[in-house]
């Protein structure tokens, strides 16, 4: 019979299926023989199963989208499903693999050993069956005259086998602990931490203080309770907290200039004297400006029919006789105005006058009751004024006065906000405390913003960053050392912390490296105010009987395990060499290596199934 594949492509070389695509009917019926069937159905992957196709049928095998495989039936000399849709003997055939395995897993189902022992029994004997059809193959490849498939590396068949059996999940996802916790000892630091030190110019105390996980701040709790320990994580504590203090010095500085306080006694003199100074400034500038505006139109004519309707409003509302008192008292207050008015010789000049001594009579505490006229009516009375002059502008010169108004109200409002809950007191100590305390208000930074300049606003944010970790009332640190917890407390998020907001303002991102450090100090098992007050203890506790004496004479004559060994652990986690080669980029490269690779080291031969490689 002639070449089936010449009546659908026309040439032995084309393939069939490009040119007459869809318009090709496939055989779903017949099926490909027995023998054929369980040689590809034996495979275990859709690459394997065409490979045992051509080795079969040559290079005219085909495998669709779904994965189902087709050749020329030379019988029909029709396109044929190799495994066509429905049950016949043929899917007992293309599934003698899987029937095997099963079968040979039964008998173990019942074992001690239970799944694991089944699971065994049965991917071994299907990779038996699958090697007996590969056999086949090949040898139908050589006497067809198809390319002979390859041979399933050993490599491959292994792994096959630990996808069957979890065997490679399983240890693979041992030796990944393995592998991490190799990989910390090559380097146990955190880049983040470490990186931190190295932008503040500063050399990492200490392992612990550079270290995200708990494991090396157990092993600098654990020294720092021993008698040769102790000494090395003191030394590192301290060299912690003076780099703690020096980085909060450091950016103090670049925000505030040289003499920034650092008490708060000093704080609150210098906040003192910028408020006052800045105040002064604001009401030169307001003055300034107002008079360039009243400039424009102040000598327009005016009256004071809205001050008097006001009073006489006001006075309506009181009984006849109180009435008559209380307009008699008003209209004295303003009775030079109300004269010029009358004489038609008032103007703007003299009303502006009039608003600013009504302004000074209701700040004046010696002025507020004469006349019984109380601090209200004064203020009522500037206001009224205030319309007295609006009504005789033009648009344009009173959107000019209404904008200047707005503008004054709003600063003045600000200013009165921080003289009431900051500078109210006068007393220099505690407005300094009460700018670091926590409980300092979020209305209050704003009311600072948005009347202080910002060169006056930087000053008192580096005063208070430079307090930041000062230490509390006995601490017992010496001069020229912060206080971790303090800054971390000052500086979090739960108690005792300031607000967001007066974080946002105050710190912003200024003080973020020294989050980091502190953050690493933190993680070594709050040891950072580790002294020798344990390793004491522990001598006295030796000495306290003749058996402890002995307790101790052993310890002396041990060194190795009671002095050389938390000497040696102590200097190398306090060691800078050591530090820096831990948290070298060469080491972080090996600690990542080891990571990497250690799953696929967690069988032999490689049964770790793909994708257990994810660190």
């Amino acid at each position: 019979m002639s070449n089936p594949w010449e009546e659908y492509a026309g040439a032995p070389s084309a393939a069939p299926w490009e040119e007459y695509g869809s318009s090709v009917i496939l055989d779903d019926e017949t099926g490909a023989p027995l023998k054929d069937r369980f040689i590809i159905g034996s495979a275990t992957s859709p690459e394997e199963k065409l490979s045992r196709a051509r080795a079969l049928y040559g290079d005219r095998a085909r495998q669709d989208a779904d994965g189902r495989i087709s050749y020329v039936n030379p019988e029909t000399g029709m396109p044929t499903y190799v495994n066509p849709s429905g049950f016949d003997m043929g899917d007992i055939a293309g599934g003698g693999r899987e029937i095997a395995s099963v079968g040979a897993s039964l008998p173990f189902k019942m074992s001690l050993w239970g799944i694991p022992a089944s699971a065994a029994a049965g991917a071994a004997t299907g990779q038996g069956v699958d090697a007996i059809a590969a056999a086949m193959a090949r040898g139908e490849a050589e006497q067809r005259g198809n390319q002979v498939p390859e041979m399933q590396a050993p490599l491959a068949a292994a792994q096959d086998f630990g996808m069957e059996t979890a065997m490679g999940t399983i240890s693979g996802g041992l030796m990944k602990g393995v592998g991490a916790g190799l990989g910390k000892v090559i380097n146990p630091t955190d880049a983040r931490l470490v990186q931190a030190w190295r932008d503040l110019g500063l050399q990492p105390p200490s392992l612990g203080s550079v270290s995200g996980g708990k494991s090396v701040a157990r092993v600098e709790a654990a020294l720092g309770d021993t008698i040769t320990g102790s000494g090395f994580i003191e030394r590192g504590a301290v060299a912690g907290r003076r780099g703690l203090e020096s980085s909060l010095a450091d950016i103090a500085e670049r925000l505030g200039g040289r003499g920034v306080p650092t008490t708060p006694d000093e704080l609150g003199v210098m906040a003192q004297r910028l408020a006052a100074q800045n105040r002064k400034a604001w009401q030169a500038a307001s003055s300034q400006q107002s008079d360039a505006m009243f400039q424009s139109f102040g000598n327009t004519p005016a009256s004071l029919k809205n001050t008097q309707a006001w009073i006489d409003d006001t006075a309506s509302k009181l009984s006849p006789r109180a009435g008559a008192a209380f307009k008699r008292r008003a209209e004295n207050i303003i009775r030079d105005e109300l004269a010029d008015s009358g004489a038609s010789d008032l103007n703007i000049h003299t009303i502006r006058a009039l608003r600013t001594r009504l302004g000074q009579l209701a700040d004046d505490p010696n002025t507020i009751t004469t006349g019984n006229i109380d601090k209200g009516v004064y203020k009522k009375l500037s206001t009224a004024a205030k319309e007295d002059i609006r009504s005789v502008l033009t648009p344009a010169q009173r959107q000019q006065f209404d904008d200047f108004n707005s503008a004054y109200s709003a600063q003045k409002g600000s200013r009165d906000v921080l003289e009431d809950a900051l500078f109210g007191s006068g007393d220099s100590t505690k407005i300094g405390t009460s700018l670091l305390s926590p409980n300092l208000s979020a209305n209050t930074v704003r009311a600072m913003q948005e009347v202080l300049g910002p060169d006056e606003f930087n000053a008192i944010r580096a005063g208070i960053i430079r307090q930041l970790g000062t230490p509390r009332a006995g601490a017992h640190m010496a001069a020229g050392e912060a206080s971790p917890a303090t800054f971390s407390t000052l500086t979090g998020r739960g108690r005792g912390a300031y607000q967001p907001e007066v974080q946002q303002a105050l710190l912003g991102a200024d003080i973020d490296p020294v989050r980091v450090i502190a953050e690493g100090m933190d993680n070594a098992g709050k040891t950072v105010n580790t002294s020798r007050t344990a390793s004491i203890n522990e001598v006295l506790r030796l000495m306290r009987s003749p058996a402890q004496w002995t307790q101790g004479l052993t310890a002396m004559l041990d060194p190795v395990t009671s002095l050389a060994v938390p000497a040696g652990l102590g200097f190398a986690h306090t060691s800078p060499a050591v530090i820096n080669a831990l948290s070298s980029p060469a080491a972080q490269a090996m600690s990542r290596g080891v990571r990497a690779a250690s799953p696929r080291l967690g069988v032999a031969g490689g049964l770790m199934a793909p994708g257990n490689n994810k660190e």
